[in-house]
């Protein structure tokens, strides 16, 4: 190209826009108008304008960057990215379409059925059903194994007992694990048992959220334990202490779950969320106390047929999960007034 060539070659007309993310001031040549491509600093996907918007005030410094500081794409088709729509529209769309996961919240599940009916179809699903097998018919057949066991291997039957007794533990341990999960899955507004498969405890965390759980025991509902044991009288301070510890237990169990940690016992943290949300937490153990009661007597009344105890057992753990969900919905519900900023 000669140097007349070059004198007389006109500069290419450029787009000078920020990034709508981190602010970077970006230019591309005007031809690649309405393309989308990548930030150069934060790699966002951004949408190149069809116009220069103003030009920067002279005390500000413009990044002089390289000559296309965009990795550029075709730009999007016209029902991917609508020109009518506002703009946040117009970018969750183009999120959309290169398969990126929305900015937007995701508004909670609604309720299929009456309240009063959906919170006891809240294990029916497969991984309540799962859930069932492993705390329910596994201990159940693996007994049906060690009694067999027992009878055929004489004085080797203690290591048979010993297994089975690791056995008894390990799921002990998994129940508690995995209702605490029912429990953080419903604070979090979901409407049937989690799906727990990609979040498989080690032993540890098992071990260590059981300690926890057993913690808000000690705290809360030893103390009138301890009292009987001492005076063997069931008399008013009992009464008061045993209250009290159960009363409180609930909220207890929710604060330890809720903030992952033991400082969640603190009564300075609970009793004050509790009065907060004082007759919504009464409504709370009022249900879950006539679900107990209901229960209680329905037990009394069907163990008298030994053929009934492995149905009682799943529907005990049935209750119980539906329990949970109860404990982290009225978190769900309610965590503006508890103010516990977890």
């Amino acid at each position: 190209m000669s140097d007349a060539d070059l004198n007389n070659k006109q500069p290419v007309s450029q787009i000078c826009f920020n990034c709508d993310f981190c602010g970077k001031q970006i230019r591309v040549p005007s031809v690649h108008a309405g393309k989308k491509g990548k930030c150069p600093q934060c790699k966002n996907i951004v949408l190149v304008p069809c116009s220069t918007p103003p030009p920067p005030q002279a005390n500000t410094p413009i990044d002089p960057g390289p000559e296309l500081d965009l990795v550029l794409q075709p730009s999007p088709p016209h029902d991917r990215i609508a020109a009518d729509k506002p703009k946040d529209q117009q970018y969750e769309m183009l999120r959309q379409s290169e398969g990126l996961p929305s900015l937007w919240p995701t508004l909670p599940p609604q309720r299929k059925f009456p309240w009063l009916i959906d919170i006891f179809l809240y294990p029916a699903n497969l991984y309540g059903i799962i859930f069932l097998a492993i705390v329910v018919l596994i201990p159940w057949m693996f007994q049906l194994v060690v009694e067999f066991l027992v009878g055929l291997m004489g004085v080797f039957a203690v290591l048979v007992i010993f297994i089975n007794l690791i056995v008894d533990i390990v799921i002990l341990m998994f129940a508690y694990w995995f209702l605490a999960e029912c429990i953080c899955d419903s604070a979090e507004g979901n409407l049937r048992v989690p799906n727990t498969a990609d979040n498989t405890p080690g032993l540890a965390e098992m071990g260590l959220r059981l300690i926890r759980i057993f913690a808000c025991l000690v705290v809360y509902l030893v103390p009138a334990s301890l009292y009987y044991k001492y005076t063997y009288r069931f008399d008013l301070p009992f009464q008061i202490i045993a209250g009290c510890g159960i009363f409180l237990y609930p909220m207890a169990l929710l604060g330890v779950l809720m903030f992952d940690s033991i400082h969640g016992l603190n009564p300075l943290i609970i009793i004050p969320s509790l009065f907060s949300a004082f007759f919504q937490y009464c409504g709370l153990l009022v249900f879950v106390c006539t679900i107990v009661f209901l229960f209680t007597k329905a037990r009394e009344f069907l163990l008298a047929s030994p053929l009934l105890w492995l149905f009682l057992r799943a529907i005990e753990v049935y209750l119980l999960m539906v329990v949970a969900h109860l404990l982290g919905r009225f978190y769900f519900k309610y965590q503006e007034k508890l103010n516990w900023d977890v």
